[in-house]
């Protein structure tokens, strides 16, 4: 017997599909010498956490204020113990990882947090009040939104 899906995640599929587009766009954006070249060139390093433990979210990608800069750089939870970091020098990297635990591990949280539009997801219950306290307050456009949007802009033109 095969099972129809419910016509909700019908729904929230179909309104995916200019996301799947962008994101598919993806090689050709890394290979933009504005954007994707800047990433493709910074140093790409794994930190473990030991302290507390990282939550991820639909938008857990979190960003400097240029990526241009001396101290540009992106991070994103991987795993509970482990955030992806991406320095454009290692001064910066070695700054990030040395402001220490706890206090770290909140910022970041809390950026994950506070950017969440849909979920958040975490190891355990521990920060339960964290996450409802800061669910949603500093919602921003992601990456392959700004994608999405420009493929549905480009498809209603040609």
């Amino acid at each position: 017997m095969i099972r129809q899906p419910p016509t909700s995640s019908l729904a929230l599929h179909q309104l995916m599909t200019p996301l799947t587009a962008a994101l598919a766009q993806l090689p050709h954006v890394m290979q933009n010498k504005l954007l994707g070249q800047p990433i493709i060139q910074m140093g790409w390093s794994v930190a473990e956490v030991h302290s507390s433990t990282l939550l991820i979210s639909d938008e857990s990608l979190v960003m400097s204020n240029g990526l241009g800069k001396a101290d540009g750089h992106l991070a994103m939870p991987i795993r509970p113990t482990d955030l992806f970091i991406a320095t454009v020098h290692k001064k910066t990297f070695k700054t990030i990882t040395g402001r220490g635990g706890r206090e770290f591990i909140k910022m970041v949280n809390e950026q994950v947090v506070c950017r969440a539009k849909h979920f958040v997801g975490a190891h355990d219950t521990y920060q339960k009040r964290f996450i409802e306290n800061r669910f949603g307050l500093a919602p921003m456009t992601s990456i392959a939104n700004l994608f999405a949007e420009k493929y549905v802009a480009v498809s209603e033109i040609g």
